[in-house]
Formats: structure tokens, sequence, C-alpha cells
């Protein structure tokens, strides 16, 4: 089986501060040796953003460890050219749905594009965020698990 972990759920992995960690990290432990377990290249990219906007140099400094060691124990999956026909596709679907206007959906690209490697990935889509429930209840067959839960 192949697992797809959003951003949010590699902060509660790395963070042991966060209230989801201790859940998370158990849940990852389940996982056998024959799964896959990715990390989307836009989660590095949220990453080095939010190490950039730090202003505590311990932080930043911790962070940048962390995202180090992000590449080192997921593989990366890049952005491809088959999974833009799929995010076109569940971006125009969460649109029907929700009835957003085109200028807040913008700032879902991110996780539709996860959602849309995740769909060619054939992997479960691991996350908190209520966009991907949002997106079953359009219709869009994504296979998605809350590990925070």
């Amino acid at each position: 089986m192949n697992f797809l972990l959003d951003t949010d759920t590699i902060s509660h992995v790395l963070d042991k501060k966060s209230p989801y960690h201790t859940r998370v990290t158990s849940k990852l432990s389940e996982i056998s040796d024959k799964d896959n377990i990715f990390i989307s290249v836009l989660s590095i990219y949220e990453t080095e953003y939010g190490i950039a906007v730090l202003k505590n140099d311990v932080n930043k400094e911790k962070y940048e460890q962390a995202r180090i060691l992000m590449s080192e124990v997921f593989k990366v999956l890049p952005v491809t050219e088959k999974a833009a026909k799929s995010f076109g596709n569940i971006k125009a679907r969460y649109q029907d749905h929700t009835g957003i206007h085109s200028r807040a959906l913008a700032r879902h690209n991110v996780d539709l594009i996860i959602a849309a490697t995740a769909i060619e990935q054939e992997a479960v889509l691991v996350a908190s965020d209520k966009i991907y429930s949002k997106l079953i209840e359009a219709g869009v067959n994504i296979n998605f698990e809350n590990w925070a839960l």
C-alpha cells in the first residue's frame, strides 16, 4: 500500500509538541515495511517557506534540520503532467460542490495538487485538512485518512 503524507501530517510527526504527535507517529509505526510512505515536493516547498518567515534563529535551525530529515526519511514525489489532468478535474468538482469563488479557490491549489498526486500514485492521502473530506463529498475518488483523529 502507498501512503502520501500531507504537510500537516509531516508537521505532527516532526513536532513533538504537537497535540497529534503521539497519535500520528503511532499510526506511522503500524505501517508495514512492504508499504511505501511518500511526501510531495510541495510539502518541502511549504516547509521552506515556513522556515524563511521564522524570526527566531533557534527555531529556524530546528526546522531546517527537520526539513532535511523529511527528504531522508520519506520518498519525495514530484508534480507530474499526468496528475495535472486529475488536478483540473478535482479543482472543478470542488468549486462546483462548494460554490467557492475562483480567487478563494486558488489558495487551495497546493492541497488539490497533493490530492491529484495521491490519486495518480494510488496512495492513501494522510492529512487533517477539511478540504479532503469535502473532495469526497464532491464525488472525487480519493482514499483519505486523518491520523490526527
